[in-house]
């Protein structure tokens, strides 16, 4: 190496001087270094001792890939015996024996095998000797010891670097053969030196004062270099270790582009390319593209977001490059980017992908892809979501037609919901393949990898070969799986197939109208493993799904190991049915029975060939006859008291039970025993009906649906209903009122629940008799409410998530709230719909409050973020619950005035009053 490292000049001495200062200022632990902040260094020509200025050929420039700290680097070239380098001389007089940390890091363009830039500085050999003359420069080469790259960063540890052979013991190396005076014969470039070496063999070295530290290029005269430095990472003791960061000028975080507009309506900085202002803004910034055509292919390698003016009404499209046949839109190898607002459509070429995600975290919002050859979004290794955006398959013709809409392939975890991803619906006559509008597979374009996930809800899918696929014929044993909810899946051949045995899905909430096949889990590799749970579905009739054993049915048919019972029988999702309790010939007789702590003991028998249907609250789980807590009844009048004797649960907790057919209850020895029922969320009603007959027969005919009958057998109390929910055996009796006597007694306090001083109507203050009456003096509550809110209402608080074909309370008053907001939801307004289904109408009324307070994404979903703002803005509501509670608790009371009424009057009458 050429060892012509001598510091002349009285311009370079001034510089030096002026830029000299102590390390130990240096407070903290990362300085950035820039042509507009310096910070001490200096662009510098070690062969002419020149002071350089800022060049695309020897300055501060972005990258290149992606650097160790910050954006950029320094460029060093050189030609032919031009030596560039940045220096400084902060660092004069500080001993080396001090130095605790010392690194920094490379990149070669081209070059030799030899060449990197190197690190050196000026050295005094005995800071002791009162000699201050030059002595030369000690330099540190990586090639001694290790392999330098070509196009890549590579970082140096000064400190630690091992000895390579019996020749080369170190990294380290003297450019000046005399030192104090005499010729040094260690550390040579012959025979490099290890940094301990070093300070073995002059215990005083020191780095020169005034003298400096650079990182410049190296080389034999003639050769030509081209590379990089940054990362200058240098640690003192008693100082803070500090890495420096060479970078250009800040890049923006905010960048603007308009391609007919050069000055973008006057915001800066403004580009006339989409590509060029992604390269310009820092990381985690924004680039804002106007409206119009940019027929371009975009690269985006670091965290941005990219903002154009919309996705169909005077959108931003990007159209791609004629020479570009892989994407329109590439993220690659970047964490946390942004694409929305936006559209593309590869007409500027016939690219594979409309946008690709490699190895990369993407969220992509409102994009219309369109005209793409194969694949509308690629995820590929990577996570993300893509959701509220428009994908249409409009190449399908049969051969060069798309292969997805939206893959996502090995080893990725995306969320695909609010979408709508349709016309991919193959119309030629000889396919390859069968064009899906989402793929989960492990598989990554050659062979098997690692397996994906994804949660595919509340899209809107037709006109496509098939809704869903998870798995892939190219990857045996792929194990991908997938969440499928809350679908709109219409005009389509099928809605879910599995094309690997060992993948699985769990698929729920979704419509399928108008498609042949629901869910197939038959496939090349035979019937997936384990059972695929598809219940809670609608399949397009309310006689529920086609299989081998239900051929009359008339909906979508299932193939394979498919769980799908319940299924819904109506497309707004409001009923269950579930597909009966007898067995699969229909020959058999469900019974069951229970017995309480007291011996009282109730059987149910439900007839062969019973068809059970459920609201939506139903999980399909049909509970036998069980006790419960005993409940409270209404009473017939006003004049009668009640006295519960137990309850007992049938079917099902959350809802209330339809049947087919009759089935009997018997009540052992409780004949003559009234009895009713109170539904979840419903009001209690009494049994009155005689029935005609103790007969399977007479009761399937006679009782209509959902109704109910009874009639003593002997001892027992015998109840033929065609509905399952929680029954309530009691007896009641008549309270004894007399209207002799005088005095009242209290009514001064309020009504239970209230803050209220009125008495109740027609109560005195009496004290005739001797008794002060205390009844209405307490303040209570109702429902569960705080005593002390009036009438016993409470604050609404919403507690589910609500999306499409979401039924009852928290519907009803959402749907309220949103009116109230100015939220229109038409059908309800204009009285075409009755509350309490969560609609198209409503949805559209969500995503327009989410849009209006800055919530997203807003396409309608009534999730957690909105559930919060919303919590914090609705007010006191009563439901209907708490109403029915406060009816039942003011019912009581009056009973219990009038029973105490009854006992002054008596004992009046007995005192002889």
């Amino acid at each position: 190496m050429n060892s012509k490292n001598i510091l002349k000049g009285s311009i370079i001495s001034a510089v030096i001087m002026t830029a000299a200062f102590s390390f130990a200022g240096i407070a903290s632990a990362a300085t950035v270094v820039t042509p507009a902040s310096l910070n001490g260094w200096y662009l510098y020509n070690d062969q002419t001792d020149t002071v350089q200025t800022d060049t695309a050929a020897h300055g501060f420039v972005t990258g290149p890939g992606t650097p160790p700290v910050g954006s950029g680097s320094v460029h060093l070239t050189k030609a032919t015996t031009d030596k560039y380098g940045i220096a400084t001389s902060q660092f004069a007089s500080t001993s080396l024996s001090s130095i605790t940390a010392l690194s920094f890091s490379t990149y070669r363009a081209s070059g030799t095998s030899a060449q990197v830039p190197s690190l050196g500085f000026d050295v005094d050999s005995n800071s002791t000797d009162g000699i201050t003359s030059y002595e030369g420069r000690l330099t540190y080469e990586p090639y001694f010891t290790q392999t330098v790259n070509t196009g890549s960063w590579q970082t140096w540890d000064t400190l630690t670097g091992a000895a390579a052979s019996s020749t080369s013991t170190g990294n380290w190396w003297f450019s000046h053969a005399t030192l104090n005076g005499a010729v040094s014969s260690v550390c040579t470039q012959a025979d490099p030196c290890t940094w301990a070496e070093v300070l073995a063999s002059y215990p005083n070295i020191a780095m020169r004062a005034p003298g400096q530290l650079i990182l410049r290029t190296n080389g034999a005269d003639g050769e030509a270099f081209d590379g990089n430095v940054d990362n200058l990472t240098v640690g003192i003791t008693g100082s803070t270790t500090t890495t420096f960061d060479f970078d250009p000028t800040p890049a923006p975080t905010a960048a603007y582009v308009n391609g007919t507009d050069n000055t973008c309506a006057g915001q800066t900085p403004c580009y006339s390319t989409i590509q060029s202002a992604v390269d310009a803004v820092a990381a985690g910034g924004t680039v804002t593209v106007a409206a119009g055509t940019y027929p371009e292919s975009v690269l985006i390698s670091k965290a941005l977001t990219l903002n154009g003016a919309g996705a169909t009404t005077t959108p931003t499209m990007i159209t791609g490059t004629s020479t570009n046949a892989n994407y329109v839109i590439k993220v690659n190898g970047a964490t946390g980017v942004t694409i929305e607002n936006l559209a593309v459509a590869s007409t500027g070429a016939s690219a594979e992908n409309g946008i690709d995600v490699s190895g990369s975290t993407a969220n992509v919002h409102n994009v219309a892809i369109s005209s793409f050859h194969k694949r509308g979004i690629r995820f590929s290794t990577s996570t993300g979501s893509i959701f509220a955006s428009d994908i249409i398959g409009d190449n399908v013709d049969g051969t060069g037609r798309v292969q997805n809409l939206v893959t996502i392939w090995t080893g990725s975890n995306v969320e695909v919901y609010g979408n709508v991803l349709h016309n991919a619906l193959t119309t030629g006559t000889t396919p390859t393949w069968s064009s899906t509008a989402v793929i989960v597979t492990s598989f990554d374009g050659t062979a098997n990898g690692s397996a994906s996930s994804a949660n595919v809800h509340n899209n809107e899918i037709y006109s496509d070969d098939t809704a869903v696929t998870v798995g892939s014929f190219y990857a045996p044993g792929d194990t991908s799986s997938a969440t499928v909810n809350d679908n709109n899946v219409h005009e389509t051949n099928t809605g879910v197939s599995f094309e690997s045995n060992a993948s699985n899905a769990s698929i729920h909430e979704n419509d399928f109208v108008n498609v042949p096949v629901g869910v197939t889990a038959q496939n090349g590799n035979g019937t997936t493993t384990a059972a695929v749970d598809a219940t809670k579905n609608y399949w397009g009739s309310a006689s529920g799904p086609k299989t081998a054993s239900s051929t009359s049915a008339t909906g979508s048919t299932i193939d394979g190991n498919v769980s799908y019972s319940p299924w819904y029988t109506d497309f707004a999702k409001t009923t269950l049915q579930f597909s009966g309790v007898a067995s699969s010939t229909g020959s058999a007789t469900t019974t069951s029975s229970a017995t309480n702590a007291n011996g009282s003991t109730v059987s149910e028998s439900i007839a062969p060939n019973t068809v059970i249907t459920g609201d939506s609250n139903w999980d399909g789980t049909l509970e036998p006859v069980h006790f419960v807590t005993t409940q409270g009844v209404t009473p017939s009048s006003n004049s009668t008291v009640t006295s519960s004797v137990y309850s007992v649960e049938i079917g099902s907790t959350q809802s209330k039970l339809t049947l087919s057919r009759a089935a009997k209850l018997t009540f052992s020895g409780q004949a003559g025993k009234l009895i009713g029922w109170k539904a979840p969320g419903g009001a209690f009603t009494t049994i009155t009906a005689t029935c005609s007959a103790n007969d399977q027969t007479a009761e399937d005919s006679s009782l209509a649906a959902g109704a109910d009958c009874k009639m003593d057998v002997g001892g027992d109390l015998v109840v033929w209903t065609k509905h399952f929910t929680v029954f309530t055996l009691y007896t009641e009796t008549a309270a004894t009122v007399s209207n002799n006597g005088g005095g009242g007694g209290g009514g001064n306090g309020p009504i239970a629940g209230s803050t209220g001083t009125a008495p109740l109507t027609g109560a005195t203050t009496g004290t005739t008799g001797g008794t002060t009456g205390t009844t209405g003096g307490t303040t209570g509550s109702v429902g569960g409410s705080t005593g002390g809110q009036v009438l016993g209402a409470s604050t609404f608080n919403f507690t589910t998530d609500l999306t499409i074909g979401s039924t009852g309370t928290q519907v009803i008053e959402l749907q309220k709230f949103l009116i109230a907001q100015g939220f229109s939801i038409p059908a309800l307004t204009n009285g075409t719909a009755t509350y309490g289904y969560f609609g198209v109408q409503t949805r559209a009324a969500v995503a327009a409050y989410q849009s209006a307070h800055g919530i997203k994404p807003s396409v309608g979903y009534f999730g957690p973020l909105t559930r919060a703002v919303v919590n914090a803005t609705v007010t006191p509501v009563m439901t209907d619950a708490q109403r029915a509670a406060l009816i039942a608790s003011l019912t009581a009371q009056l009973q219990a005035l009038q029973a105490q009424l009854a006992a002054i009057i008596a004992a009046k009458a007995a005192a002889g009053h």
